[in-house]
């Protein structure tokens, strides 16, 4: 496996913990992580947990850590679970995408709120502003439908031939569907959409039969998926679909490209957040970070295997080949 030197750099960086603040705390503190995820050993969240140990914060002595896992993007479950942790009385929420961040908000306008969106949390209404957002919601936003055209960007490069390009969403996501079908009619595709819910229901949406005219695929982020990618990788691959997802570990296990932030990375940061807050800094004043670079990740055992060959400018921008 070859890989470049990749440094993250944000527009609103230093999360930077001085000595100090790493000592062990004195108190317990209690947090509820809120997701779409069914899984709370996702390699990310692993990461979001060692961060907070590094931190000072030790689970089961000075730190109090529960999942709430919605399993599904849907809307009501995850509204009686905002519910549920505001009468808990939690010290902070880790709210994980723009569902859990939108529910967890309007269930409280007083606990604090990390979220991690996709989105623009000012169009979402969670802040007034990236620098200032002047109420209890602040953390890191992802910015995930500004990536479509520069993912089908690269998906058009990598299969000049492709005209008829399926995508993901989730119901209640128009936005990265329009997105997305306004990226593709820019280059000239043909978009078409694939519902997918739950877990479950991908053998459904992603069978055979469903993605006979397809010719190239865009796999969007989503949280419930990210915790088992193996199981929309494992369709599309045995279809023979090229497809580009939306971050390294689609990769890792066989997909052939994917285009994002290094989602680890991202938990790592927000875990800064989140022990900031419960060493009392006020949300309101804590500004929103975003990333400035995005990773390009693509496994060439799997490129071989659909019978590509890749442009040699694409190779070129790789920041990471896994051979």
């Amino acid at each position: 496996m070859r890989r470049r030197a990749f440094t993250g750099s944000f527009s609103l960086a230093g999360l930077a913990v001085g000595s100090g603040l790493a000592q062990t705390p004195q108190r317990v503190a209690r947090v509820a992580f809120l997701t779409t995820s069914a899984s709370d050993s996702r390699p990310a969240f692993l990461v979001f947990r060692s961060r907070l140990s590094e931190l000072g914060w030790i689970e089961g002595r000075t730190l109090v850590l529960k999942f709430y896992l919605g399993g599904s993007p849907g809307r009501e479950r995850l509204e009686s679970m905002a519910r549920e942790i505001t009468a808990s009385r939690v010290d902070v929420v880790l709210a994980d995408g723009v569902v859990p961040s939108q529910v967890m908000a309007a269930a409280s306008p007083i606990i604090p709120i990390v979220s991690i969106t996709g989105l623009d949390p000012t169009t979402l209404g969670l802040a007034k502003s990236l620098a200032r957002p002047g109420g209890n919601v602040t953390g890191v936003s992802l910015f995930t439908e500004q990536l479509n055209p520069k993912r089908l960007e690269l998906l058009r490069e990598m299969i000049p031939s492709a005209r008829r390009v399926g995508f993901t969403y989730s119901s209640g996501r128009e936005e990265l569907i329009q997105s997305a079908m306004n990226a593709g009619r820019a280059f000239g595709l043909d978009m078409r959409p694939f519902a997918i819910d739950s877990s479950s229901a991908i053998p459904r949406v992603l069978s055979a039969a469903a993605l006979a005219d397809i010719d190239a695929f865009m796999v969007g982020p989503e949280a419930f998926l990210d915790a088992a990618p193996e199981r929309i990788v494992e369709p599309l691959t045995a279809a023979g679909k090229p497809t580009i997802y939306p971050d390294r570990p689609y990769v890792a296990i066989g997909g052939m490209a994917s285009y994002g932030v290094n989602i680890a990375d991202m938990f790592r940061r927000v875990a800064g957040y989140v022990d900031r807050v419960l060493r009392g800094e006020n949300p309101s004043v804590m500004p929103f970070e975003r990333p400035e670079r995005f990773e390009l990740t693509l496994n060439m055992q799997t490129v071989r295997r659909l019978g590509l060959t890749l442009p040699s400018a694409v190779l070129a921008r790789a920041d990471e080949v896994i051979e």
